[in-house]
């Protein structure tokens, strides 16, 4: 395998040239501050998971498509590092504007056919704009903060445990959800009082991860923000809004949000239990969900 060469951007040029950082390790990995960054570059299969490191999506050079990482936390403002096994040294700097990025990350999300309780029925996430009210799992009706948007590129795909999670109807028991859901991986939704993220429910049949195969080349996902840390109603189901547990930096649209509100205090989450992974599920719902899966 041939090993990536860092580029990085600072202030408005586009550096070309092999990188003499100490981030860059001699091995398979990109390694960045303590954290690593794997990249499989005969499978173009691209993943990382640091604090402050965000795949902010892909640049073309030379008629290739590369991966971008971005850096919010240097004194100067954003680094950005591009991945390449040829030495591009030769090419002259250029403007950001002549660089595309496309702005992709691995956020918690709702597809784009989700169905969203209003005080006035149910409304297309896609169709949610700042204002709009949107019914809570416990009767009230909220405004809407901002709605996060994303691209996700399945050409730097994210591993199989990032996969988004199709939740087939009533799979959930109660009827629910009324409809297949999708959602990503880490999207908590509220079962049985417990904020149990989507993938810790998978249980191969109605509820599964949607393979790669599944997936269009290009798909975005939504995000419904609220002034408060909610759980709102997605396609019949008790579903989190967003906590800025994950920034808001990942999604394509944050300079809306920057410029709307810039520099905000931390969420308060709700205080339920929250189930990360499959061991976490208490048993009694896993239980019950093991005996839906013909469902």
């Amino acid at each position: 395998m041939q090993m990536p060469t860092a580029y990085y951007q600072a202030s408005h040029y586009m550096i070309f040239g092999p990188t003499t950082r100490t981030d860059k390790e001699v091995d398979t990995s990109f390694y960045v501050a303590d954290g690593s960054v794997s990249v499989d570059l005969n499978e173009k299969t691209f993943w990382f998971d640091l604090p402050d490191f965000y795949l902010r999506g892909t640049t073309v050079i030379d008629g290739e498509v590369w991966p971008v990482i971005d850096r919010y936390d240097t004194p100067g403002g954003s680094y950005f590092y591009v991945l390449s096994t040829r030495d591009l040294s030769a090419h002259a700097p250029a403007t950001a504007s002549g660089v595309t990025i496309t702005a992709q990350g691995f956020t918690i999300c709702f597809a784009a056919d989700t169905l969203i309780a209003t005080p006035d029925g149910e409304v297309l996430v896609t169709e949610l704009g700042i204002g709009d009210r949107v019914l809570t799992a416990d009767g009230r009706n909220v405004a809407v903060k901002w709605i996060g948007r994303q691209d996700v590129h399945v050409l730097f795909r994210p591993p199989d445990r990032l996969l988004p999670v199709r939740i087939a109807a009533g799979a959930l028991g109660d009827g629910l959800p009324h409809s297949d859901l999708t959602v990503t991986n880490d999207h908590a939704l509220l079962v049985d009082n417990v904020l149990c993220h989507a993938g810790a429910l998978v249980n191969g049949s109605s509820i599964r991860q949607v393979p790669h195969t599944e997936l269009e080349q290009i798909y975005t996902v939504y995000h419904v923000e609220t002034e408060c840390h909610e759980i709102i109603l997605a396609n019949g189901v008790p579903a989190e809004t967003f906590i800025d547990n994950v920034s808001r930096r990942v999604f394509d649209n944050f300079a809306e949000f920057d410029a709307l509100y810039g520099d905000v205090p931390e969420m308060e989450e709700l205080p339920y239990p929250r189930a990360m992974s499959a061991r976490q599920v208490p048993a009694a719902i896993r239980a019950r969900l093991a005996g839906r899966r013909a469902a």
